[in-house]
């Protein structure tokens, strides 16, 4: 898990987006890895953090490609 207080110190390093292209980083609750979550879909939370991240990466590269 990357637990709050490391998120929060991983954003000021990454520089919270203020750097080109703009390094983001999202949160979905429930998951254990992100947009690579390979967990039980059938869990609400996984499914929504699984989807989302992915749209979030197809918005992030149609944007910037």
């Amino acid at each position: 898990m990357f637990p709050m207080e490391k998120q929060q110190a991983g954003d000021a390093v990454l520089g919270d987006g203020q750097y080109a292209p703009g390094c983001t980083r999202e949160y979905w609750p429930g998951c254990t890895h992100g947009f690579a979550n390979r967990g039980d879909v059938s869990i609400p939370q996984v499914k929504a953090g699984k989807e989302g991240a992915f749209k979030a990466a197809v918005e992030f590269f149609q944007k910037h490609l």
